[in-house]
């Protein structure tokens, strides 16, 4: 589920495209406090971050980790005002 609520919509990147990290950004529309973010992954990311924009220019870096191997998880985001979301995928478990 990428933004509707629905787990029957899905988000996924090309399975043979990974020598580049690849992003999901999530424009909200809006600033608005974000606490954490629900993740599931088919394919877990081994190393992921996650960070905020105020502007989609000036990202933070809220959470990142290099040794991922959960399906799912809650991943804190610090009780912060944003507008924009990044994911970045660094490198992809099979």
């Amino acid at each position: 589920m990428a933004v509707d609520g629905n787990a029957g919509t899905f988000w996924a990147s090309k399975f043979d495209d990974t020598n580049e990290p690849v992003e999901f950004v999530l424009d909200l529309g809006e600033a608005h406090k974000l606490h954490s973010i629900d993740l599931s992954w088919e394919f877990p990311a081994r190393a992921f971050s996650v960070s905020l924009s105020a502007d989609g220019q000036h990202f933070q870096e809220a959470f990142a980790t290099d040794a991922n191997v959960v399906t799912s998880s809650q991943v804190p985001l610090g009780n912060v005002d944003a507008r924009i979301l990044r994911i970045v995928m660094h490198e992809a478990r099979f």
